[in-house]
């Protein structure tokens, strides 16, 4: 991790991108509670794109996000894999599921 990267809470980083880039967020917080994104401080120098800004912190979070209107959905990142139960797609996807669950 660079040294001006820290781990967050996904609701702090939301705030912040919030107040930097004036964009709005729908998540289920219950579910996503717990969830944590690596990132250092948000800034529009920094990245002036929010779509990419987005995508590079929540993927490696395991979160989807999609862009309705004005305003982004973000939520669990499922894979659906048509392999046997052994693969790790299937396993990721039931380790999110149950993660929703809890």
């Amino acid at each position: 991790m660079a040294n001006d990267q820290q781990t967050m809470s996904l609701e702090t980083f939301m705030s912040q991108v919030q107040q930097q880039y004036g964009i709005y967020f729908s998540y289920q917080a219950d579910s996503l509670r717990a969830t944590t994104v690596v990132y250092g401080a948000v800034s529009r120098q920094k990245e002036p794109n929010p779509d990419r800004l987005l995508s590079n912190v929540l993927t490696p979070a395991g979160l989807s996000i999609q862009k309705v209107n004005n305003v982004y959905i973000i939520a669990p990142a499922v894979t659906f894999d048509t392999a046997d139960d052994q693969s790790p797609g299937r396993n990721s996807w039931r380790r999110s599921r149950r993660q929703l669950v809890e």
